[in-house]
């Protein structure tokens, strides 16, 4: 039960009006302490002190504590939330709610299903960020439980977003809660964390880890989640087959719950690895299948330069212009994408060359394993065409000494 005390709304209005508790306390000729204890429920407030605190702060049952938007709706969409079951009909409906009753106490608990949802489901927008440093601002209103579980696709949406600084601070304020459930999602996320710093060795116990407590704790959406993240594994230590195994059995499941997004995401990273075969037309066929429902600009940026590769630049250029237009496009991939459309017209110009400099310069480090090699692959290219010898093997030097390490890496 979330059990929400009317101290706690008091405080939270409060502290909306940029009111001092002194202040508060002093316009209402009580004593601070008191009024403080009333705020964090240590002691009962009388009928008559309900009344004064409800005129002094405004509150309009009406508007502000609608029956549609109460303590009873918020519990009914967070058990949805932890049982799997909430869905994307279920987000268009709170984030109208959320819209519509913005001085809503309760507005809170619905940036908070919201983000923990698109945090999961990887249906990013623009106010991320926001909602995270909203919600905080109001976690201590928040029963224990509700900031645990908040706490949890924080931490899953911190490294993924790879801020691994932010994923320590809050995997640590995790370690302060003493509940026992939700552990399957902790080991999903510690998955994560470990294909971040490619400490491979420790996946496949971290996998079996989670497979138990699933057993203990069924969510069918984690248990297909786990699946998507196995194909990352094995293309990870480039086991190409078990990976399209796990990519197209979380991708037909997907289709199955008529989870679009997912379907598309499991196609994606099949067509992914046949793109790194080289076997182009194989790949093209699946991200056909994705072509729908992805809006990404790296998605973008993978199905052009298979296009490129067979022949087809016009369609190439019409996936670089979406990419260009794509609601994730970071600088590093609109580099990737511009360096694309120059490779159509002059693949060895000038203008090639300085944003693979500038993608070489700027951003290696951040890049996947995969894509260092693409990137240096392409810089080896370039420098060959032009017989710049030197540089030539300045990068090769790189290369292979990027795929030792990785393959040590792999084998300990």
């Amino acid at each position: 039960m979330l059990n929400i005390v009317p101290g706690y709304i008091f405080r939270y209005l409060r502290k909306k009006q940029n009111l001092a508790i002194k202040t508060v306390a002093n316009e209402l000729e009580i004593d601070r302490n008191y009024l403080c204890n009333m705020e964090n429920a240590k002691v009962d407030i009388p009928e008559h002190m309900m009344k004064t605190l409800i005129n002094y702060y405004h509150i309009n049952e009406e508007k502000s504590y609608t029956p549609f938007l109460n303590e009873k709706m918020i519990e009914f969409y967070f058990k949805k939330l932890i049982s799997s079951t909430f869905d994307q009909e279920d987000l268009y409906k709170l984030e109208q709610l959320k819209n519509k009753y913005n001085d809503n106490f309760y507005r809170i608990y619905l940036d908070l299903i919201i983000f923990c949802y698109r945090a999961f489901k990887q249906k990013y927008n623009q106010n991320m960020e926001e909602m995270i440093k909203e919600i905080e601002k109001n976690i201590s209103l928040m029963p224990k439980y509700y900031q645990y579980v908040f706490y949890i696709y924080v931490c899953n949406y911190e490294i993924r977003e790879k801020e691994i600084n932010q994923f320590h601070k809050y995997r640590k304020l995790l370690e302060g809660y003493s509940f026992s459930s939700f552990q399957a999602i902790i080991l999903y996320t510690d998955i994560l964390y470990h294909i971040y710093l490619n400490e491979y060795f420790m996946i496949p116990t971290d996998i079996e880890e989670c497979k138990k407590r699933l057993a203990q704790e069924p969510n069918e959406m984690l248990e297909n989640a786990l699946t998507y993240i196995q194909g990352n594994f094995y293309r990870n230590i480039h086991n190409n087959k078990q990976a399209i195994l796990m990519y197209t059995r979380y991708s037909d499941v997907c289709k199955q719950q008529n989870n679009l997004d997912g379907y598309a995401i499991g196609q994606n990273g099949i067509g992914w690895i046949y793109s790194l075969q080289k076997n182009y037309l194989e790949a093209i066929s699946h991200y056909q299948k994705a072509y729908p429902y992805m809006q990404y600009a790296d998605f973008y940026f993978d199905y052009a330069w298979c296009c490129y590769n067979v022949g087809d630049k016009e369609k190439a250029l019409q996936l670089i212009n979406q990419g260009k237009q794509s609601a994730n496009l970071t600088v590093r991939w609109q580099l990737y994408l511009e360096w694309l459309e120059y490779m159509i017209s002059n693949p060895y110009g000038k203008r090639c060359y300085q944003k693979l400099e500038k993608l070489y310069n700027e951003y290696f480090e951040e890049l996947s394993l995969e894509m260092k090699n693409f990137l240096l692959i392409a810089l080896i290219n370039y420098h060959s065409y032009h017989q710049e010898l030197n540089e030539v093997n300045r990068y090769t030097k790189q290369l292979i000494d990027l795929n030792i390490i990785s393959n040590i890496s792999l084998q300990l």
